[in-house]
């Protein structure tokens, strides 16, 4: 038995928890200068929504002549229908919650165990106890360690923050982890690697499972019309629904199974095959599979959120948790106002549907449109002014009919929108076709088809997309994928324009990652979920899924753990030599700079992002040091295609020795990129070197090295040589 909505409690404080401790530190660490900001914004809304909704309801009572002391006291309660009405108090019962509690520790014990698999090395006799990080994991957690040193959120948080006020202002990116792993740094004294790897990311798993379970408590005591799981009205209004009985027996699964089950929730996602690599058109869909051990981990508990929100007809505030996404990551953004157009466009051709929810249409509609302006607003005052930023010039479609002619811009814009939709959205297609064909069986069994495919007519009726666009089926497992592709091409249709940026921007392809694959993801474990809680699988296709689930499992941790592979480029004695250094004497000898060769960059600039992607994986886990700063910027290949040029001169501008040699060129004090390398390690004051052996170091740094190392450490595994200048 479950405690009544004991995981329905933990999962709003959880995700409302953390949502407060976020934008609390981050305006906090910036003095306000922090796009959380604007969740004040929606705070502000949602307060003047509920002071308009207690204004006409006083009319109402005035107005009424048949208002008795029970309607007054009824319209007085509902005043009070908040947020707070779903963390009500509840009547406690100590067996029940002794095994929540303990079923919850061995969730979170789990999920950390998960991610501290990743961090240290167990088992093992040797005196350096970590793994080194992939360079994603480094490079965030270095965002952290700048973010809590500078309190500027921008793409620079990596170092030249520091060092250069020009790099400061604003800019967007998806910065909730990184403040809720700052907070937790600052709170608790852990180094930010940790803070991040160990503390944030099993809380978002832990908030996304609890979500789960309030889903299915939310089912155990609810009772629905059964309608078509796909319907468009259902999926419109992101309302799953559940049926009144779980199961034929009418058997509510133990925790224990339900929990379980809820863990198996957080590894559905489209399915990648190693064999896709050989496959030109496949090559890089591994980065489009997402399940919650390979994504961000950030957007799901929101819409989970939104979700359970509106089924207790709290529409507003869940409008309120769906605008919040695109301000945890930008990259949303245009993702969620595809939403918000399905749901404009269902209001608007549903009014049978939606004519008691009406009056919620202008409220969301004035929301949409303050959030759009507040993000420009914001961006336009606080973002970066002085260093390369992205400009209207470069957007694509601007940029290509300034570049060529017209027939040449059209087949180059025309060729974009095929990069998008047809490389994108097919290899996504791709990664969910065996969860789709494992419906089409289920489907095809429960009609009593042919499970070999040898019926046709099957398979055309569930291809013809259009048959059955907005009328609900008394059978539920009918799949009807027409209005469920409607509301899909919605949630991208606003991204069209943006997505056209996809070679420019190298993140912009986040807005399906982040948005359409949770959302696919929600709807393929809801259906599974009925099915599995309904037992309408037999036992072939529950065998068939499970297969896909280990796999899912197996898979996630096998990426993660080649991901760390790929770090292990260095000697054990090697890192324990430079672990046992001695910390700088001031904060700015914590960094330091690196050459690697042109070998470093596997064809151009462009391949190979100089705003994170840094050599010294190792630093992320020593306390003593923080990161280096790339003094070959002159020295990268650029690519020969103009559309990647556009990408690397802003990357070159955004260089701390870019702006150093440019400073140096406007005062007349330019003599040659050697000696302005030994300028730039002076002026900031740069406490170490990391060198490889490829790396290319011209005499003057030469001579710098030899006049002023106090120690060179030496790797011959990898050849890299780390130079400590300090004493």
């Amino acid at each position: 038995m479950f405690l009544p909505r004991f995981f329905t409690h933990l999962f709003f404080l959880l995700w409302l928890g953390s949502l407060f401790s976020a934008t609390a530190f981050a305006l906090w660490q910036t003095q306000g200068k922090t796009v959380l900001s604007l969740n004040l914004l929606l705070l502000l809304l949602w307060v003047g929504n509920q002071v308009v909704k207690k204004n006409k309801k006083k009319s109402a009572i005035r107005l009424s002549r048949s208002a008795t002391i029970a309607n007054v006291a009824h319209i007085r309660l509902s005043r009070s229908a908040t947020i707070a009405n779903i963390l009500a108090p509840i009547h406690w019962k100590w067996s029940q919650t002794l095994t929540n509690v303990l079923f919850l520790v061995f969730v979170i014990f789990l999920f950390w165990l998960a991610n501290a698999a990743m961090v240290f090395r167990w088992g093992e006799d040797v005196n350096f106890a970590y793994w080194l990080p992939s360079k994603d994991l480094a490079a965030y957690s270095r965002y952290v360690e700048m973010l809590l040193l500078t309190g500027q959120e921008n793409y620079h948080c990596l170092s030249a923050n520091y060092f250069e006020a020009q790099f400061h202002g604003c800019s967007p990116y998806h910065f909730y982890e990184f403040w809720l792993a700052a907070f937790f740094s600052k709170l608790f004294g852990f180094q930010p690697l940790t803070s991040y790897w160990l503390v944030t990311y099993p809380l978002f798993y832990l908030t996304i499972w609890c979500g789960a379970m309030a889903v299915c408590e939310y089912a155990q005591v609810r009772n629905y019309r059964t309608t078509n799981l796909l319907s468009f009205k259902n999926l419109a209004s992101f309302s799953f629904n559940a049926t009144s009985v779980l199961n034929p027996c009418g058997v509510v699964p133990t925790l224990w199974a339900r929990g379980l089950f809820c863990l198996t929730l957080l590894l559905v996602g489209g399915c990648y095959f190693p064999a896709y690599q050989v496959v030109p058109f496949l090559k890089g869909t591994e980065y489009l599979h997402n399940n919650t051990l390979l994504t961000f981990g950030l957007v799901e508990p929101f819409l989970i959120a939104t979700f359970l929100l509106w089924k207790q007809r709290k529409y507003y505030i869940a409008f309120l948790a769906l605008f919040a996404i695109p301000l945890i990551s930008i990259t949303t953004l245009v993702g969620v106002l595809g939403i918000g157009v399905a749901y404009m466009f269902w209001h608007i051709i549903d009014k049978g549907y939606c004519r008691r929810k009406v009056k919620i249409f202008l409220p969301f509609a004035i929301t949409m449109f303050l959030l759009i302006i507040a993000i420009v607003i914001f961006y336009w005052i606080l973002g970066i002014q002085q260093t390369a930023i992205f400009s209207f010039n470069e957007v694509l479609p601007v940029y290509a009919f300034r570049q060529f002619s017209w027939g040449q811009a059209l087949w180059f814009l025309g060729k974009g929108i095929f990069i998008v939709f047809g490389l994108y959205l097919g290899k996504i297609a791709l990664l969910y076709l065996p969860f789709v064909l494992l419906a089409v069986l289920l489907q095809m069994q429960r009609r009593g088809e042919n499970i070999i495919l040898t019926n046709f007519s099957m398979l055309y009726k569930f291809f013809k997309l259009g048959e059955y666009s907005l009328q609900p089926h008394r059978d539920w497992w009918q799949l009807n994928f027409s209005p469920f592709l409607t509301i899909l091409f919605c949630i991208t249709l606003l991204g069209t324009a943006a997505m056209w940026l996809l070679q420019l921007h190298p993140d912009s392809h986040q807005l399906l990652t982040n948005v359409l694959v949770p959302f696919l993801n929600l709807a393929l474990a809801h259906f599974f979920l009925v099915g599995f809680l309904q037992k309408k699988f037999t036992r072939s296709l529950t065998f068939i899924f499970g297969l896909l689930v280990v796999y899912q499992f197996y898979f996630s941790i096998l990426v993660k753990y080649s991901q760390i592979k790929e770090e292990e480029l260095y000697s054990t004695t090697y890192l324990e030599k430079i672990s046992q250094l001695p910390a700088p004497p001031t904060q700015r000898q914590q960094f330091g700079a690196f050459l690697y060769g042109k070998e470093f960059y596997p064809h151009n600039l462009y391949s190979k992002g100089s705003r994170y992607n840094v050599p010294a994986t190792y630093l992320a886990v020593l306390p003593q040091f923080y990161t280096v700063i790339n003094i070959e910027i002159f020295d990268i290949p650029t690519s020969p295609q103009p559309i990647h040029q556009l990408f690397e001169s802003r990357s070159l501008a955004n260089s701390e020795f870019y702006q150093f040699v440019a400073k140096q060129k406007r005062n007349q004090q330019f003599v040659s990129i050697g000696q302005s390398q030994v300028d730039c390690i002076l002026h900031y004051q740069l406490g170490f070197l990391v060198l490889s052996k490829q790396a290319m170091i011209r005499p003057e740094l030469q001579k710098f090295i030899q006049k002023n190392s106090k120690m060179t450490i030496a790797d011959e595994k990898s050849g890299e040589q780390f130079v400590v200048l300090y004493e």
